[in-house]
């Protein structure tokens, strides 16, 4: 397993940053394209990025489909359920962009991203997806689990298992990967931070408008790696930025990093 030491603090330490947080493509940077596609991923690369993060549902075959809706007719030209359709049907579908217009690109499996981020020394997030299912979440987070044991990433390039489902964190973490928890509430943070040390979790990664000093000096103590949830408003961002997070997930990564690096 690839580990990304973020129990030492040290979080997306990569090329393109030298001082300062680093910087994740949500959904491959959602921004420049359609969720988690081909050509999103290759507009977000054009510029240095020190992440992209992409979403996991399973198909009826038990296998991983990069998708940020498990309802297929959210993001393709299918309708159902992901786990009511083969792999093969998958991505032998059309992908919708933001406005809901069929475009000319197939939805991804797991293993169809690990060529497109050969050569670089990215962080990989894998978002754990399912709809009031946490069962369902458990089983995804096994799912993949398998398909990384099977194929992991290319060399160089770091692997973070997210998710709001804290079962299907800890069935990551047990099997040796790097973790972290989204959150959108400091609720109970004492709590929060002993059942991530028990269950092995990496880190949190905080919604942009719930930082605060008590909590995240709290899971701070506790050796847990912090990063912002998606922030695309700089006037936000430099708010996170006093508590000096790890990275910050953002549509627009590169836009962002530019406007906080001229403030």
């Amino acid at each position: 397993m690839q580990r990304s030491g973020l129990r030492s603090g040290s979080l997306l330490v990569a090329p393109s940053t030298v001082v300062g947080p680093g910087f994740v493509a949500h959904r491959f940077g959602r921004d420049y394209g359609s969720d988690s596609t081909r050509a999103t991923l290759a507009a977000a690369l054009r510029a240095p990025v020190d992440g992209v993060e992409t979403d996991c549902c399973l198909t009826r075959d038990g296998r991983i489909v990069l998708l940020h809706d498990p309802i297929l007719s959210h993001g393709t030209s299918l309708d159902g359920w992901t786990f009511e359709h083969t792999a093969a049907a998958i991505v032998a579908a059309w992908v919708r962009d933001r406005t809901g217009r069929l475009v000319a690109e197939h939805p991804l499996l797991l293993e169809d991203l690990w060529p497109l981020v050969a050569g670089t020394d990215l962080v990989v997030q894998l978002e754990v997806k399912a709809i009031c299912d946490e069962a369902l979440a458990v089983r995804t987070s096994a799912a993949l689990c398998r398909s990384l044991a099977t194929l992991g990433p290319p060399a160089g390039v770091t692997v973070e298992i997210i998710s709001f489902w804290p079962g299907a964190l800890a069935v990551a973490a047990q099997a040796g990967w790097d973790t972290r928890l989204i959150i959108a509430a400091p609720y109970a943070p004492e709590a929060l931070a002993r059942w991530a040390v028990d269950n092995g979790i990496s880190g949190v990664i905080l919604e942009a408008p719930y930082w605060g000093a008590n909590h995240v000096d709290s899971w701070r103590d506790a050796g847990l790696s912090l990063m912002s949830g998606v922030c695309n408003d700089v006037e936000v961002a430099r708010r996170v930025l006093a508590f000096e997070p790890d990275a910050f997930s953002s549509d627009r990564p590169h836009e962002l990093r530019a406007e906080l690096a001229g403030a």
